[in-house]
């Protein structure tokens, strides 16, 4: 009879790991908060030389990035597990991949040159060339200490970025819950998303 699993027992803040450190978290927030103020601010939708499919197609990502970040943090039970149901069963990286398409739909819904032909090239080399290599060493070598050749195997088979359409088949069949949206934080980027995507729509009309 094979032994049972070992169980993961987390240490003291274990549920906090993987967020950074306070201060990191602090200034990746503020770094969000600017840039979603300047392109809102230059928005100018109806200027655009892509209206107004720009608005529509900027309006669609974002609804969809948002959407895939939602599905990705009902499913995301941080630290106690190798997470691969839901949207990890194609991606690994949902939430990222999700706040990517949001920033992309911004920029180019807003429609303004200077969005377009500055922030959002700006913001693609941070994202490709700094934030998301740290964050995916940083993760990667967290849960590999944590969950080893479950991770490994994990890994090797779901891509970072570029979803697989096929689920993987070693995937959990876990159902998505409200409760970990809730402690996921997501609720108020939702919020933010919404309140962005209603002034850049405003802003095109008026």
């Amino acid at each position: 009879m094979p032994a049972p699993a070992t169980p993961v027992v987390d240490a003291p803040g274990a549920q906090r790991e993987g967020r950074g450190r306070p201060e990191s978290l602090i200034w990746r927030r503020l770094v969000a908060f600017a840039f979603a103020a300047a392109t809102l601010a230059l928005a100018r939708p109806a200027e655009s030389p892509l209206w107004p499919w720009g608005l529509a197609a900027g309006c669609f990502l974002m609804v969809v990035g948002e959407a895939l970040r939602i599905w990705g943090c009902g499913h995301l039970d941080k630290n106690q597990r190798v997470v691969s149901s839901g949207p990890y069963a194609h991606v690994r990286n949902p939430l990222y991949l999700g706040t990517l398409s949001i920033v992309v739909g911004v920029c180019v819904a807003a429609g303004s040159s200077l969005v377009l032909y500055l922030i959002l090239p700006l913001a693609l080399v941070v994202f490709f060339g700094y934030y998301a290599p740290k964050k995916e060493r940083i993760e990667s070598d967290r849960m590999r200490r944590r969950f080893g050749a479950r991770f490994e195997e994990y890994r090797s088979s779901v891509p970072g970025y570029l979803p697989r359409l096929k689920r993987w088949s070693g995937a959990s069949r876990d159902r998505w819950r409200a409760k970990l949206l809730v402690e996921n934080t997501e609720i108020p980027t939702v919020l933010i998303v919404a309140a962005g995507l209603a002034l850049i729509v405003v802003r095109a009309f008026l």
